[in-house]
């Protein structure tokens, strides 16, 4: 609705927000459920334009207050429950904690679930979620009450690990258990390595895959290989700045910032005056150009893990005929920038977050933030608070739909992130230290109770999610190329880790429907960029970086205490192992990508990071 329908409507239906507050006081002084539905069927005949102020109010009313408000809850679900939007209505009305009050609901209301299903599987990655900062992982902050029920009920491998610490060489395993070093010449997924849904949808299963605007998991990639539906909001109209030379720190804007938004944050601005001339210190701007800057990074992935759970509800009501469902779920909220909606542990204003963001960003921006760096950690806790209350929004509505029985959740990381501990902050290519490889690997629902619950504190590969999940699932088929093992064989495993450096940023295929730029490897990746090999064994964790001759061997923070005293394994011989594994696992493909290079327009590049704020 815009500005004119709404002042139109105030005009005409002068006694209409008077009559709205007093529906409001007599909706809190109310506190069965059932009592509040029948005030509003009631209110709706009486009051006219009640969807008028239903939209006014809540499109005024920030997420978070709205969230933790049952009343204002109640009319979000109201208001999408009478413009027949399934998906918004049901995570509203599962939002609510409550059992027996999303009963009440849903038969006041009259929703009924019809669906059934042999087998549905969630696959829910987390950018950048760190396996220590679980509490049912021994972290000390009540970040994820909904993900211990989960661990609690299901089977919680604590010592879980990456194959690598950022996204495009981690994800190989994730999905196709197996390692970046065989991907050849280019990032994109290669023909002859097997991926998780193309098994999945041989055996019957719709796959759909939801990715919150990541483009290193994008279709630019080939990631949307094996997937009936494949959506990561990367499209032309997804976001404000795009052709042929996207570029990957644009923001992913849906639209421009709105008068309301701008007018938020020079109030925020105006609140904090000393946070003001830090960032007018930082950025070289004031007044409206920082206001507007705020803005623009306020949200950086427009689509967050509400988002995302809303639209896997809604493609389970479009898909609920088919027995057997694949779900992929690709959370970005906790990698940088992160912005924060609600969260249970507090949430930080507009321009704290674009502080924070902006300081981590830059080395002057770190000695800036100085002692005060602690602050991200929190940050970060909100946003793992914020994933967490989603997971259970989704848990709840499984549940309630008679779903959870035949269902499989797992929630797992595709790495960590380091949050200053060292100084060093952030994620990348050259490192393959604790905070970034330790993840959380979570698998609940019914159909969890397949998997052994033995040994579930020994070290286990995220090269093991995607056996697993065939495994629970029944499927016998094990692709060759899959490196991994189901979690159901309980012998002791190493873990192995890789990554590499020096030139291994490379983007994409130069297609029509692949703008992104830059050259490809010249040779297959392993054959011209430095490597770094981890191993993990016995509570120790071995790294070697070839490209600098160094080898470190330290005892893992979060590793179970041994029953008795134990002599440290020998680095050196580590080191040879974890080389000989990768020389046989090593497998490119036999034909070598073509690729249509073209020179990237750098000035249109260097304008929209200029109006970004960038340079």
């Amino acid at each position: 609705m815009d500005r004119s329908e709404t002042t139109v409507a105030r005009d005409s239906q002068p006694d209409n927000q008077e009559a709205f507050r007093s529906l409001l006081a007599k909706l809190k002084q109310t506190t069965s459920i059932g009592e509040k539905l029948q005030l509003l069927v009631a209110a709706h005949d009486d009051i006219r334009g009640l969807d008028v102020e239903l939209h006014r109010v809540l499109s005024a009313t920030p997420e978070r207050q709205l969230m933790f408000d049952g009343t204002l809850k109640l009319l979000r679900l109201w208001w999408h429950h009478r413009r027949g939007e399934d998906a918004e209505r049901d995570y509203y009305l599962h939002a609510f904690p409550g059992a027996e009050s999303r009963k009440a609901i849903r038969e006041s209301l009259g929703v009924r679930h019809d669906f059934s299903a042999e087998q549905i599987v969630f696959l829910i990655t987390v950018d950048c979620m760190r396996g220590d900062h679980l509490s049912c992982n021994g972290y000390a902050k009540p970040t994820t009450p909904a993900i211990d029920r989960l661990a609690a009920d299901g089977v919680n491998f604590t010592e879980a690990y990456s194959t690598a610490g950022q996204t495009a060489q981690s994800f190989p395993g994730i999905l196709m258990s197996n390692f970046f070093q065989n991907f050849g010449r280019s990032r994109a997924v290669p023909e002859h390595l097997a991926a998780l849904p193309e098994v999945l949808s041989r055996h019957g299963f719709r796959t759909v895959a939801f990715n919150a605007a990541n483009p290193h998991v994008s279709h630019f990639y080939g990631y949307d290989r094996g997937f009936d539906e494949f959506h990561d909001f990367l499209g032309a109209d997804n976001f404000q700045y795009a052709d042929n030379t996207f570029v990957d720190n644009t923001p992913r804007r849906i639209s421009a910032p709105t008068e309301r938004e701008l007018m938020e944050i020079f109030e925020d601005c105006q609140a904090q005056p000393d946070i003001y001339e830090i960032l007018k210190q930082m950025t070289g701007r004031e007044g409206l150009p920082l206001v507007r800057q705020i803005a623009q990074h306020k949200k950086f992935y427009p689509y967050d893990a509400a988002d995302i759970v809303k639209y896997a509800m809604g493609s389970l009501y479009t898909g609920k005929d088919a027995p057997k469902q694949f779900f992929w779920l690709h959370l970005m909220d906790l990698h940088e920038n992160i912005t924060v909606p609600f969260s249970r542990l507090g949430t930080f204003t507009s321009v704290q977050q674009f502080l924070l963001n902006t300081c981590l960003a830059t080395e002057e921006g770190r000695r800036i933030l100085g002692a005060h760096s602690a602050k991200y950690q929190e940050l970060y806790d909100s946003a793992v608070s914020y994933v967490d209350i989603n997971v259970e929004v989704l848990h709840r509505f499984l549940a309630d739909s008679g779903l959870l029985e035949s269902s499989l959740l797992c929630v797992v990381a595709d790495h960590g992130q380091e949050l200053l501990e060292r100084g060093v902050f952030g994620h990348g290519y050259d490192r393959l230290v604790e905070g970034l490889v330790h993840v959380p690997l979570i698998f609940s629902g019914g159909l969890a109770r397949r998997i052994v619950r033995e040994a579930t504190d020994r070290p286990v590969s995220t090269l093991d999610v995607a056996p697993t999940i065939l495994d629970v699932c029944g499927i016998k088929e094990s692709p060759a190329t899959f490196l991994g093992r189901s979690l159901n064989d309980t012998r002791p495993r190493r873990v192995w880790l890789q990554t590499f450096y020096d030139g291994a940023d490379n983007r994409s295929t130069n297609k029509a429907t692949r703008s992104f730029y830059l050259d490809p490897f010249p040779r297959p990746v392993k054959e011209c960029c430095k490597q770094i090999v981890s191993c993990i064994d016995g509570g120790y964790q071995m790294i070697h970086d070839t490209g600098k001759g160094e080898t470190e061997l330290h005892r893992l923070a979060h590793a179970p205490a041994p029953a008795a005293p134990q002599q440290p394994p020998d680095a050196d011989r580590l080191e040879r192992e974890a080389k000989n594994y990768f020389e046989q696992v090593y497998d490119v493909p036999e034909q070598p990508y073509a690729f249509e290079l073209s020179e990237p327009d750098k000035e249109t590049v260097a304008s929209r990071l200029q109006s970004l704020g960038y340079i």
